[in-house]
């Protein structure tokens, strides 16, 4: 097994990203019968496939390691990209630091896949770091969440070029905005801007996304006839709580 590692990383976004900046290479040396597979889900280059996009992903990644990697154990695959054996002794397919691994803002990483925690920390730790003066894009998912307190204020206070986008299904406006202690950093447009698109649930439903599903009111009791019903502003609460 392998030793000395960092563990403030997650194997997996590494083995992702091994894959995706590699991803024509690595489907060329799939027998004919799984490019073809894979060809006829991919939304890309299938408009009728069936897989949404995050399913088609699981598959690729089932396949790679099925079929590219020769299904080992997970721990076996780690082992050979700590120690680039096997499939990860190609230099070709990817780039490592001298310590042997593609670590958070490493020169050759061009598309990094990190948590807002993971972020703080690096700032954290390293307040000079040359990064902070590049020009850098920065995409959060579900963008509701953990962006209200102090991890997003520090990548905006460190970051000097950097460009912010958000990604939600359930914004935050000023209706459902939480208390917090900082009042100029409650809502989603006021972490983000303003927003640059929306793709509500009726277009992923024109869009075939999304099955389409219909609402009934199913009536289950009826009216007495000698019942007056009326308009009041509020409930009597002395008559209905005697």
């Amino acid at each position: 097994m392998a030793t000395n590692y960092d563990s403030n990383f997650s194997f997996h976004e590494q083995l992702w990203y091994y894959y995706t900046a590699n991803r024509g290479k690595i489907r060329s040396r799939y027998n004919d019968l799984t490019r073809k597979f894979l060809a006829y889900n991919d939304s890309e280059e299938n408009p009728h496939a069936f897989l949404r996009r995050p399913q088609f992903e699981a598959l690729e990644m089932y396949v790679f390691v099925k079929e590219f990697m020769g299904n080992p154990q997970v721990y076996q695959m780690f082992d050979d990209w700590r120690n680039k054996r096997g499939n990860f002794s190609d230099a070709s397919y990817y780039s490592l630091s001298k310590s042997g691994q593609i670590t958070i803002f490493d020169d050759g990483a061009k598309i990094i896949i990190t948590t807002i925690q993971k972020l703080a920390t690096f700032i954290k730790k390293n307040a000079g770091h040359g990064v902070f003066d590049k020009r850098v894009v920065i995409i959060f998912d579900e963008c509701h969440r953990s962006q209200f307190g102090d991890m997003h204020l520090a990548i905006t206070r460190y970051f000097k070029k950097y460009h912010l986008f958000g990604f939600t299904g359930t914004p935050i406006f000023a209706a459902n905005a939480g208390v917090s202690k900082k009042p100029t950093l409650r809502t989603t447009a006021q972490a983000f801007g303003d927003q640059l698109h929306a793709y509500t649930i009726v277009d992923a439903i024109n869009d075939k996304n999304v099955l389409p599903f219909r609402v009934d009111y199913i009536k289950t009791m009826d009216m007495e006839e000698d019942i007056d019903d009326k308009e009041v502003w509020d409930i009597n609460r002395e008559k209905a709580y005697p």
